[in-house]
């Protein structure tokens, strides 16, 4: 009973990381050469995740239209364009493109742009974007199990082969599943730091999976300079 008990709980606590995750995240940011633009986001999520999800109660993250355009609704020169969902066998998909007429007003929220998200001119006249790729608390629900992420001295100690076996099945259900960020730029791409460069020199992609996303040990700095 007591080794059930542990499994349910860090099987909560790892559902919430991951389902925080968002599984699968395609967000295309393109800029105009003042510094407006528009994310195009879209996000893939699990039918099975979805379900327990709701078993959890609240999400973290987006899981319908009214969702998306709640999270925007407040930033000044924020505006949702557009919201579409599907819904197949194995994904919901949700697809958003939000224009922006000032790149900074993201930088205070976490996860809308991606976490940390600036847009800086240099004097030299170069425009640099950065963004946060995972953080110290990704993964931590994951990795560490309910007893060192929430302390309790009446938490139930981790069955490693427990542990194991759930993180194994999290891993599994993660497969398939993508973490991009791409830039398209209003003029040709000088450096970059993570990624791929498009053949015409103005969009820069970079693509983690998901589980290894969760398994980052420290943040990653995805940035491009035109």
């Amino acid at each position: 009973m007591k080794g059930r008990r542990f499994s349910t709980i860090f099987l909560g606590v790892a559902c919430a990381a991951l389902l925080s995750s968002c599984l699968g995240v395609d967000m295309n940011t393109r800029f105009a050469k003042d510094g407006s633009g528009a994310l195009t986001v879209k996000l893939r999520l699990s039918q099975q995740m979805l379900a327990m999800a709701q078993e959890q109660g609240k999400s973290a993250i987006p899981l319908t239209k009214e969702d998306v355009e709640a999270s925007y609704k407040n930033l000044p020169g924020v505006k949702v364009e557009s919201v579409t969902q599907e819904n197949t066998d194995q994904d919901r998909i949700i697809t958003a493109v939000i224009s922006f007429r000032d790149f900074s007003v993201f930088k205070a929220t976490d996860g809308l742009a991606g976490s940390g998200a600036t847009l800086a001119r240099s004097p030299d006249g170069t425009t640099t974007y950065r963004v946060i790729v995972g953080s110290p608390d990704a993964s931590k629900g994951l990795q560490q199990g309910p007893s060192q992420a929430t302390p309790s001295a009446q938490s139930p100690q981790p069955d490693p082969q427990t542990e194991q076996a759930v993180e194994a099945m999290l891993k599994s259900l993660m497969s398939g599943y993508s973490l991009v960020y791409s830039v398209t730029a209003p003029s040709k791409i000088l450096s970059h730091t993570l990624g791929n460069l498009s053949a015409d020199g103005m969009t820069v992609e970079y693509s983690i999976p998901m589980a290894d996303y969760v398994d980052l040990k420290s943040p990653l700095t995805f940035a491009v300079t035109w």
